[in-house]
């Protein structure tokens, strides 16, 4: 369990990644992340950054989750 705030998946993938420990061996692997309610124009802008890392090896898929409570 961690701290449910902006940049913890960061320090943690940061920490792997200075230890050379990758999610997978070789190859590609899906990202899947659920976020909290927020602007759709930041939502779009983010979407825009990540896709244009050289890392990233298809464009994003947003699946929009609906949250009747408001």
């Amino acid at each position: 369990m961690a701290a449910d705030k902006a940049g913890v998946l960061s320090k943690i993938a940061g920490i792997l990644g200075e230890m050379n420990i990758s999610i997978v061996k070789d190859g590609v692997v899906p990202v899947v992340m659920t976020t909290h309610k927020a602007r759709e124009r930041d939502v779009q802008e983010a979407l825009q950054r990540i896709d244009q890392l050289d890392i990233v090896h298809e464009p994003t898929v947003v699946i929009r989750i609906e949250d009747e409570r408001g």
